[in-house]
Parts: C-alpha cells; sequence; structure tokens
C-alpha cells in the first residue's frame, strides 16, 4: 500500500476540464445506444474520480496546517471552481436520467442513482453559480478563522480542542474558570463571527429564493437529499426528543451531580463525572492507533483489512496542533479507493470516540469502493452517521485496551451511553435553532443567540452558566461548525444515534446478529434510501409514534436511573 504522502497532488486546470467534461456529457445526450451511453458514463465518472481525488488530497492538506500558502490558495481556487463544475455535474444528472435510457440505466446503476441525479438537477441551477463561490469563501473563512484562533488559559496559548479537555479536570476550580476562559473566547469572536454568520444566511437566503422557494430551508434539505422525509417529520421527531429524551437527561445530569458532590447540575461540570476524575485513555496518538489496530483485528476479518490498509498507508492524522483545523472527518480519496481519518486528539475519551466513530465512516467507504459509479457511493449523512456511531458501542467489549483497567472501562461504558443520550437532545436544539434562523434570515446577531438561548433552554435545562454573561446570552452556538459550514446537518447525528442505540441493545442479546445486521446496512446504505435502509435491516423507523420511547426505555436500567 502507497503512503499518503506519495499519493501527489496535481492542480485541475478549470480551462481543460470543463470542456472536456461537457463533451463527454455532449456524447452521453447524443448516443444512440446504451452502449454509447454507457461508455460516455463511465468516462464522466472516470474524470469525476480525477477531479475529486484532487479536490480531497487539498481539502485533507489544507486542514492539516491552513497556514500552508500553497494548499490555501488550491482551496480556494476548488472553492472558486468547484461551482462551475457543478453546473457540469448538473448536466451530468440530466443526461444521465433521459428518458429512453432510463429502463437500462436504472438497471445497470439502480433506480437510487437516478434518484441521486433527479435532486442534483433540483437542487442546482447556474443561475446560483457565484453565491455558492461565495458561500465557499465564507465557509472556509470561518475554518480559517477558527483554526488559527487561540486562548490563553493558565499562561498557555491554547486551540478550542485543547481548552475543551479542562472541563473534564478534576479541581472544580479549573473547570469553572475553563467555562470563563471559554465564554470569553466566545465574546472575542462574535465581531468576527456575527458579519460572517449573517452574510451566509443572506447568501443561502438568496439561493433558496432563486430556485424559487419562500425561504433556504427547503432548498437545503433538497441539498441534504432528504428522498424519504420532510420537515414535519423532522418537527415530529424532535417533539419526541423533547417529551422522552430531555426528561431523561436531567435524570442523568441530576445523577452525575450528586455522584460528584455537587448541588446541582452546572454547565461547567457537564463533562466532569466521577469523583476520582473521568476515565483517561491510556496512551497518546500513537499508542491509541496501536491499540485500535489491535481491537479491529479481532473484530472481524473485515475491519482487520481495512486498519492494516489504512494504518499501511499512513492514512491517519489525529494529533491537535496549532494550525490545524478544528474537529474530526473520515473523508474517501477516490483514485487510492482508500479513506483518511482526521481529528484533534486532547488526552481525553473524545479521543476513542473519534477514533471509533470515524472508522465506522471508513468502513462504509470500504465497502463501497467497487461501485461503477462515483455517484453510487454518495449517501446520506443520516445514513453514514448510523455506520460511525454504531461503531463506537461495538467497540465496547473493547474498552480494556483502551484504558487501564476494567473500571475505567467500564465508567467509559456509562459515559459513553449517558452522552450519547444527552448528544441527541443537543442535536436536535442546533437543529430546530436552524430551522428558526433560516426561516426569519433578516433576525439581528442578538436576536439569533436570543433563539438559542431560549432553545438551549428547551433541550439542555441542565445547562446554568452561574450567571456568565457572555454565555448566558446565547453565544454556545458559534462554536459548532457545522451551522456555519453544512447547514441542517445535524439532525442526522440525533436520527443516527437511535439507531445505534437500538443496535446497542439487539448486540446485548445477540451480538453476532446485531453486527451483522450493522455489516448488512453499511454495505448498503448508499444504495438505497434512509427508510428502506431501516426497514431492509429490520430496524425502527424513528419517525414513528412510539419508536423512541421503545429504544431508550430498556436503557434506563444499564443508567441505574
Amino acid at each position: 500500500m502507497e503512503k499518503f504522502e506519495y499519493f501527489g497532488y496535481v492542480h485541475i486546470d478549470s480551462e481543460t476540464l470543463l470542456p472536456e467534461a461537457s463533451a463527454i456529457v455532449a456524447r452521453m445526450r447524443d448516443a444512440e445506444d446504451f452502449g454509447s451511453f454507457e461508455e460516455a458514463v463511465l468516462e464522466f465518472d472516470s474524470l469525476q474520480r480525477r477531479v475529486e481525488t484532487m479536490r480531497t488530497i487539498c481539502e485533507i492538506m489544507h486542514t492539516l496546517d491552513t497556514t500552508d500558502p500553497y494548499y490555501a490558495a488550491e482551496q480556494d481556487y476548488f472553492d472558486s471552481m468547484m461551482p462551475d463544475f457543478e453546473e457540469v455535474l448538473t448536466d451530468f444528472a440530466r443526461a444521465f436520467v433521459r428518458a429512453d435510457m432510463r429502463e437500462k440505466t436504472e438497471e445497470k446503476w439502480g433506480k437510487h442513482t437516478v434518484t441521486k441525479c433527479l435532486y442534483q438537477i433540483r437542487s442546482f441551477d447556474s443561475c446560483l453559480i457565484d453565491l455558492k463561490k461565495r458561500e465557499n469563501a465564507l465557509m472556509s473563512s470561518y475554518q480559517n478563522i477558527m483554526a488559527s484562533s487561540e486562548i490563553s488559559f493558565d499562561g498557555k496559548k491554547l486551540t478550542l480542542p485543547g481548552l475543551m479537555k479542562y472541563f473534564r479536570d478534576p479541581d472544580e476550580d479549573v473547570r469553572r474558570r475553563t467555562m470563563r476562559a471559554f465564554g470569553d473566547f466566545l465574546h472575542s469572536m462574535e465581531k468576527t463571527l456575527d458579519p460572517l454568520f449573517d452574510e451566509m444566511v443572506k447568501v443561502r437566503t438568496e439561493m433558496g429564493k432563486m430556485m424559487g422557494f419562500d425561504d433556504y430551508i427547503h432548498l437545503g434539505y433538497i441539498n441534504m437529499r432528504r428522498y424519504d422525509y420532510d420537515m414535519e417529520d423532522v418537527k415530529r421527531y424532535r417533539s419526541q426528543v423533547r417529551e422522552v429524551i430531555v426528561p431523561l437527561t436531567e435524570e442523568i445530569r441530576k445523577k452525575q451531580a450528586g455522584r460528584i458532590g455537587a448541588e446541582k447540575p452546572v454547565f461547567f461540570n457537564n463533562w466532569f463525572e466521577y469523583p476520582e476524575g473521568n476515565p483517561v485513555p491510556d496512551g497518546d496518538a500513537a499508542e491509541l492507533t496501536l491499540k485500535a489496530g489491535k481491537m479491529y483485528r479481532q473484530m472481524s476479518p473485515e475491519t482487520a483489512e481495512l486498519f492494516d490498509v489504512m494504518q499501511e498507508g499512513e492514512l491517519f492524522d489525529l494529533e491537535s496542533r496549532p494550525g490545524k483545523a478544528q474537529g474530526g472527518y473520515c473523508t474517501s480519496i477516490p483514485k487510492y479507493s482508500v479513506p483518511f481519518i482526521f481529528a484533534n486528539f486532547n488526552g481525553t475519551t473524545d479521543d476513542v470516540e473519534t477514533l471509533t466513530h470515524e472508522f465506522g465512516h471508513a468502513l462504509n467507504s470500504w465497502f463501497m469502493r467497487d461501485t461503477d459509479l462515483l455517484i453510487q457511493q454518495e449517501l446520506t449523512m443520516e445514513t453514514a452517521e448510523i455506520h460511525s456511531t454504531s461503531m463506537e458501542f461495538f467497540s465496547h467489549p473493547y474498552m480494556e485496551m483502551f484504558f487501564r483497567d476494567k473500571e475505567s472501562a467500564d465508567r467509559y461504558r456509562y459515559s459513553h451511553l449517558a452522552g450519547t443520550l444527552c448528544a441527541i437532545a443537543y442535536e436536535c436544539c442546533v437543529d430546530e435553532f436552524q430551522h428558526e434562523i433560516y426561516a426569519k434570515p433578516d433576525l439581528t446577531p442578538d436576536e439569533r443567540k436570543a433563539v438559542w438561548h431560549r432553545l438551549e433552554t428547551e433541550y439542555m435545562p441542565g445547562w446554568d452558566f452561574e450567571g456568565d454573561e457572555d454565555l448566558e446570552r446565547g453565544l454556545y452556538w458559534l462554536r459548532q461548525l457545522h451551522i456555519f459550514e453544512c447547514p441542517f446537518y445535524y439532525i442526522d447525528y440525533s436520527l443516527a444515534s437511535l439507531t445505534a442505540l437500538e443496535l446497542y441493545g439487539l448486540s446485548k442479546t445477540d451480538r453476532e446478529k446485531a453486527f451483522a445486521g450493522y455489516f448488512e446496512l453499511s454495505r448498503t446504505g448508499n444504495l438505497i434510501p434512509y427508510r428502506q435502509v431501516l426497514k431492509k435491516a429490520s430496524l425502527s423507523d424513528p419517525f414513528t409514534d412510539g419508536a423512541i420511547e421503545r429504544i431508550v426505555t430498556p436503557l434506563r436500567e444499564e443508567l441505574e436511573l
């Protein structure tokens, strides 16, 4: 396996690319028989793989070091060029779904691939190109601003991930001061982020109106490829979460407060769970990677094969450092048919969750590597997050490998289960916030913060900020990159967590059957719509009444509630 550092990067010349791509699409439109049509389709796919390979390598290199001037310039170039290429992709989609070839196209590449093309047609028009270029530039600005920001704390200059680990410090005074530093940081970012987000909302709203909608929400759902559910389904789902999950999280927070000797739940204690201190992974990024390799070689032949490929190819970058972009992700490099995992380890249990989570994405990517067309590999994010979140839970039996003793591993398993339930409520808060913001695009920055604060009191009633004025004004959402970079991508985590919890419950009685169902889901999730994926895997539809209660009620005993 060739190492990532030798993959190489070649600048994509749009002046050559776009005419070449358009000429192939013309051949698709003009093909007189399916053989000629298929030949042109495969040629376009080869070109698209070349573009996506270089775009992905550029993204990886830029996020590894946002201060590198070459890849910063190349990222700017892709931000400007990709909307033009999307116009050609939309022309491809129109040619792909031509009526006289439809029957054979569906037989060859699947009905869902045709549906994906129909949604591409619905989501794009050439009138959006300049707006999309502006949106890309704004998103890159946010990423660069957050990557270059530093927080002064106890005489140290920290990144935001570096600061967050102090919320787990056994010293209550340290945790309280961490909250103050966090609030001060968000306050310091307001003057920069408020106008940036304000312009994002205006650009996206204009996109929605140019596509014939009253607001951006409808276009946002099309962009997220919500094939078989809509805003009303999501609204009902959030209502179930408020009724079932939020009271459960209140119980979890109260139990946690009692466990650590606090009088009541407060925000700065959210991540501190045991009086003797939170469980801490045993080892740095290199050591945890070796332990993960041992786990995945025991888990299954498929996970062993993938991990070995990724380790040999050095397809991980896990340590946090100045200039590195925030967050974590898994992406796929088409030319080499391999995934790449990016993270910001900070010495907490987040490291274990991130590594297992992103490996779940990587496994799905690995399973899909031999599809005929790149478009077949595309999947909606609520399905993608099932792959990743479920892997977090299927890793539970191996946690003794990552922690010093069984007691620490048990504490991690409990915290992970409780934290997943609390996250479901937070994820719904983010989703409802975005719906309100884009339904009322003329809100001022202060009015948006008031919306957030109202919603956080509904979904996270245990978030007591002890009078911190900045956090009580509703600044917390400024640190949530999805709100800036991926509008309406967050309910996906919540939906996926419900399914992951259901698989986790099933694994308690029949792990082999649950794991087989997970593999089936991971192999087919790209090829059929979300709700069909759940049905095929005999899993609950979270939009149906009572689904959430059926899944989470059996977990109360394990949570000792």
